[in-house]
């Protein structure tokens, strides 16, 4: 799969199938982790770096991105990798 395929669907659904309930359930899924999570600047440079890559990236994508990251690194760093 090309590349260019993968940000076209990412894009197409967070363009159309993106809406409250589905926050809400990935939000439900990784409570524990992502629950009083601050938001400061940095993720506002965060978002910048995705968007120069996809385009533009609704705050709720970009929160799922970078939730998505960290759960991956942190279980990556349990598996033995140095963070």
């Amino acid at each position: 799969m090309k590349v260019s395929k993968m940000i076209a669907t990412i894009q197409l659904v967070e363009k159309n199938q993106w809406d409250a309930s589905r926050i809400r359930y990935f939000q439900k899924q990784n409570l524990c982790e992502t629950q009083g999570v601050i938001y400061d600047t940095a993720f506002g440079d965060f978002i910048k770096d995705l968007e120069r890559v996809i385009g533009t990236v609704r705050i709720p994508t970009a929160k799922k991105i970078l939730n998505n990251w960290y759960l991956w690194a942190k279980n990556s760093a349990e598996d033995g990798y140095s963070v």
